[in-house]
């Protein structure tokens, strides 16, 4: 969650195609939107890293009465889920992505088998190279060990090398996507 309008908007329409469609907000460790919706009381701001997410204020465009539930991640498990996601599943995703996921990993968790969950990845990987998608900007931080597999070696890992690394553009189809893999 940050401004509201995305999950504020959605929310309110999957509502009304179905009124049992429970609607989760996914907050950032320092931000003061979960406390909010959990109390309807502003408390302070906390420094965080991840962008895109979090608050210091509560924004008009937020309806707190679409959200059902929320839950909070923390920066290092947004960005090792945002890299995960990346390294796993072919996803370059920002840090914002990686804190929907987390939290709806907790969710899967709790709620166990035959559940349902969609989960919106609203930002993408390009502004983050020098940040959490650097192995020493991680590590600088305590967020990632030495020792951890890092980008160099998962490309080194492949048959051919980093020139044999797969890339699409944000005009490509998935189709093309596809036949190039």
């Amino acid at each position: 969650m940050g401004t509201g309008g995305t999950i504020t908007g959605i929310g309110r329409y999957l509502k009304e195609k179905n009124p049992d469609v429970r609607i989760i907000g996914v907050d950032i460790e320092g931000s003061i939107l979960h406390h909010y919706f959990l109390t309807g009381q502003m408390t302070e701001a906390h420094t965080y890293l991840i962008e895109g997410i979090g608050e210091d204020f509560i924004p008009t465009t937020t309806d707190m009465k679409v959200v059902d539930e929320m839950v909070t991640v923390g920066d290092r498990e947004s960005f090792v889920m945002a890299r995960r996601l990346s390294r796993e599943e072919g996803l370059f995703v920002g840090g914002s992505c990686g804190s929907a996921v987390a939290g709806a990993m907790r969710i899967a968790e709790r709620e166990g088998r035959g559940k349902r969950i969609v989960v919106l990845l609203p930002d993408h990987g390009n502004r983050y190279l020098s940040t959490f998608h650097n192995d020493e900007w991680m590590i600088e931080r305590g967020m990632l060990a030495p020792d951890q597999m890092t980008v160099d070696d998962v490309l080194h890992r492949k048959p051919a090398g980093p020139a044999s690394l797969v890339s699409v553009s944000p005009t490509d189809t998935v189709r093309a996507a596809l036949l190039r893999m």
